[in-house]
């Protein structure tokens, strides 16, 4: 299989982050081109960024949020149930998107 039938492949089924990243590594020089194991690992990573990244995106536009914010935006006072504190160590934390997610689905059904 050459290449451009992988990518048109890997765009059929619908791996976009894949081949994204295929098409950036046939780019490069073939010095600089990853092999075996590590173009695997490089495809699959690119690949589940990329789902999460659409995933995030859904989560947010399913919020109709008013104005975009970030973690560093929100608010946080005793009169908002809110501490720094959670969100500072959240925010460290590789699971600080699904905690964000959540708290934006709570604010959406909470305005409800």
């Amino acid at each position: 299989m050459n290449t451009t039938a992988s990518l048109d492949q890997m765009q059929q089924l619908k791996m976009l982050g894949m081949h994204h990243a295929y098409h950036s590594q046939l780019e490069l020089p073939m010095n600089q081109q990853l092999e075996g194991h590590e173009l695997i690992a490089h495809l699959l990573g690119a690949e589940q960024l990329h789902r999460v990244n659409e995933k995030t995106t859904y989560y947010l536009k399913l919020a109709k949020l008013r104005l975009p914010a970030t973690l560093e935006q929100i608010e946080c006072s005793p009169a908002r149930y809110q501490t720094e504190f959670i969100f500072r160590k959240y925010s460290v934390d590789l699971t600080c998107q699904f905690f964000y997610i959540v708290y934006l689905l709570l604010v959406y059904y909470l305005r409800k």
